[in-house]
């Protein structure tokens, strides 16, 4: 999964990038929104991004497994 399958999740489970932002905050991960938003598009590529990238994919991940993939 990259950032732009992190975008795709995230509107097929209709969840916003600040459900995103907010999330990453509670298990310890505080970014900028548009440190969020250049990652899942795919602006940026650095280990901040990858990071951002990576810990999201495991937030979907436990979202989809707790709450069922989008239909």
């Amino acid at each position: 999964m990259d950032g732009l399958d992190i975008k795709a999740a995230l509107a097929e489970n209709g969840l916003s990038q600040q459900w995103l932002r907010k999330n990453l905050e509670r298990k310890g991960q505080v970014y900028d929104t548009a440190d969020i938003s250049r990652a899942v598009s795919g602006i940026t590529h650095g280990e901040r991004a990858q990071k951002i990238v990576s810990e999201s994919r495991k937030l979907l991940t436990l979202y989809e497994k707790t709450f069922g993939a989008a239909i």
